[in-house]
């Protein structure tokens, strides 16, 4: 498990996923090997796998807030936007309630903001899938 994370800090992510597979095999209980195993799969862009991590990691341990920010990445990713900002509303709050300087954060206010801009970037793609549905005449065909 710490040369997986060694490795995963180190920005080896494939060495690091191969050796974290094998530590979560001998340790399935292991809620840091395996949350490390869904960044280093994030990393490598296997975002479907790396949800399938963290969604462990959350049958593992429902109220780990770490864990659910990494499985709204891969959503995100996934382009599952909706979800992922819920699981990013959820996991705010809760490193809120915790206190402490990352409370003085304000991480909730951070995911309205992004959610903010979720929703204008989704309105731009709806407008530019639109865009290119110009008729042929538009170009000088017909």
């Amino acid at each position: 498990f710490a040369l997986g994370t060694e490795l995963l800090d180190s920005g080896k992510d494939e060495d690091a996923a191969k050796n974290l597979r094998r530590a979560v095999e001998l340790a399935p209980g292991d809620i840091e090997a395996q949350m490390n195993l869904g960044r280093a799969l994030h990393n490598m862009l296997h975002h479907s796998e790396a949800l399938k991590t963290f969604d462990r990691v959350l049958e593992l341990n429902p109220a780990a807030p770490l864990g659910r920010f990494h499985r709204g990445m891969s959503l995100y990713a996934l382009g599952e936007f909706e979800k992922a900002i819920d699981t990013y509303e959820w996991a705010a709050a809760q490193v809120e309630a915790m206190g402490g300087e990352v409370a003085r954060l304000r991480p909730r206010a951070t995911i309205a903001m992004f959610k903010q801009w979720t929703a204008r970037e989704l309105d731009l793609r709806r407008e530019a899938a639109s865009a290119s549905e110009t008729p042929p005449w538009w170009w000088g065909r017909g």
